[in-house]
């Protein structure tokens, strides 16, 4: 993925055993300051500006942050150009944007743009304090004061913040299936250990909540959770990344840095699409595998890990050995628990209940009274899909029905579904749920009658266009126009529009 939008996309240039450097850019002559003293009691050496051009120069003069929380509402701040700024300032520096009218297309572009994550503002002073110990390494001591009230914060930032893109917890986990819940229990026990865990699936299959569920049921819970994608990070960056760097290491590394193994120690550290990781890198990956210690790049000093290590991969492992794209020394050691994640169209019952929990989460997201329920034409449409961009894909699926819905209730037409491409054109997948109506021999069923409005109602959207409402239906157009002639054939009354 190329945004970065965790703090495991994040190089943080905090030093431990300091106050972290916050600088908030917020044109709220009241909400502004307060925030920054309630930063301040907290154990923070906080800066605060109204004007964005005011910040940029403090920190072209030498005042170095470690986190940035910037004004999205307006008021003369260019979050764009801000981000553009500091991170030519301060390679990667986490910006955080605060906004009170979020919107998820405006998250979308401030991630592009390189936030490192976009707020519902107001934003309280213990939300405040959980983002910085999540982006800036050694902050892990940050805390309410005791005797501050709950609204530490001034009262125009006391509600809790909301991140406006989905939060990947394990507690979102959801698996109905026999095939999940037996990949669920057998991750649980190997969580109970340190052994190196090797993820494998298709991408979209959930791979990195995996991740997280493991660590959140070891005995490393407490500890922190990084995340690191190896396939996001230019190769000439990820080394620097991993292993962090000393001053002077290289040229603009104006001040020392720890790197993603360090940051996770006493936690668990995830590499994902580790084979997307050069080869030489990976040879000093394995000497890690090996010797559980580093060294920074520049340094001398070695540095004993105390962490998990989990790996993903979307690539049969042993044809990457075969290509040469994974050191077969790298996959022995890799590969001492490997768990295979099954697609979502081989886990057929986790789609609905996956469906609704997204329903739920998108419908606070946009500030609706109750989530939207599927009807019954909704719901086989869900079923007959191959979903070749699995879970990620259903949750693309539900944000859009989320916002076209009518009345609270998600129809057929309002799942648009994404034109297959590549293998999973290929896969020519017949839809479970449609197939027994036109293999049976009752067309007369109710099952038939559902297939028959299942279709009318992607054609009624799709104004008759056969070919939209066939990628409606997660069909080719030539299936759509096969299933039409056998219904006309079985007696079925359809407009001559069809």
């Amino acid at each position: 993925m190329s945004v970065f939008s965790s703090a495991a996309a994040f190089r943080p240039l905090f030093t431990p055993m300091t106050s972290p450097r916050i600088l908030l850019i917020d044109h709220e002559a009241v909400r502004g300051p307060q925030f920054c003293d309630a930063l301040r009691a907290a154990g923070c050496v906080a800066q605060w500006h109204d004007a964005q051009d005011a910040a940029l120069q403090a920190v072209e003069q030498g005042w170095s942050p470690d986190l940035v929380f910037c004004d999205g509402d307006g008021g003369g701040i260019d979050t764009a150009r801000v981000l553009a700024q500091l991170h030519a300032l301060q390679p990667g520096l986490p910006v955080l944007i605060m906004a009170r009218n979020a919107s998820v297309q405006a998250a979308v572009q401030a991630l592009q743009n390189g936030a490192a994550d976009y707020l519902s503002a107001p934003v309280d002073l213990a939300e405040a304090l959980s983002r910085i110990r999540q982006f800036v390494p050694g902050a892990a001591a940050l805390s309410v004061p005791k005797d501050t009230p709950v609204a530490t914060a001034p009262s125009s930032v006391v509600a809790p913040a909301k991140p406006v893109l989905a939060p990947k917890a394990p507690d979102g986990l959801v698996a109905e299936s026999g095939a999940m819940r037996s990949i669920l229990d057998i991750a649980r026990r190997a969580a109970q250990t340190d052994v190196t865990v090797m993820l494998l699936g298709e991408s979209g299959v959930g791979k990195e909540v995996m991740a997280r569920f493991v660590h959140a049921q070891s005995p490393r819970a407490a500890g922190p959770f990084i995340a690191i994608n190896c396939a996001a990070i230019p190769e000439t960056l990820l080394e620097a990344t991993l292993f962090g760097f000393e001053k002077g290491a290289f040229t603009g590394a104006g001040q020392s840095a720890p790197g993603k193994f360090e940051q996770a120690q006493g936690g668990t550290l995830l590499l994902d699409e580790v084979t997307e990781m050069a080869p030489a890198l990976q040879a000093k990956l394995l000497r890690v595998l090996q010797e559980r210690e580093i060294e920074r790049l520049g340094g001398r000093k070695r540095i004993v890990l105390d962490l998990r290590l989990i790996a993903t991969s979307n690539r049969d492992l042993q044809q990457a050995v075969k290509q040469g794209v994974l050191r077969e020394d790298v996959y022995y050691r890799l590969s001492v628990f490997p768990l295979q994640i099954p697609p979502l169209r081989q886990r057929r019952d986790d789609i609905l209940p996956l469906a609704q929990a997204m329903l739920t989460r998108y419908a606070a997201q946009f500030g609706l009274q109750a989530a939207p329920h599927l009807d019954s034409a909704a719901r086989q449409a869900l079923l007959a899909h191959d979903w070749p961009g699995n879970v990620r894909e259903l949750d693309n699926v539900m944000q859009r029905a989320t916002i076209l819905c009518q009345n609270g209730r998600i129809a057929a037409g309002d799942l648009l579904f994404s034109a297959p491409t590549g293998d999973a054109a290929a896969r020519a997948f017949t839809p479970p749920a449609l197939a027994p109506a036109l293999t049976s021999g009752d067309l007369g069923s109710e099952l038939a009658l559902s297939e028959r409005q299942l279709i009318a109602d992607a054609l009624q959207q799709s104004q008759g266009s056969k070919s939209l409402a066939a990628q409606r239906l997660g069909i080719s157009p030539r299936t759509l126009r096969h299933k039409l002639q056998k219904l006309r054939e079985a007696g079925m009354e359809l407009p001559d529009s069809f």
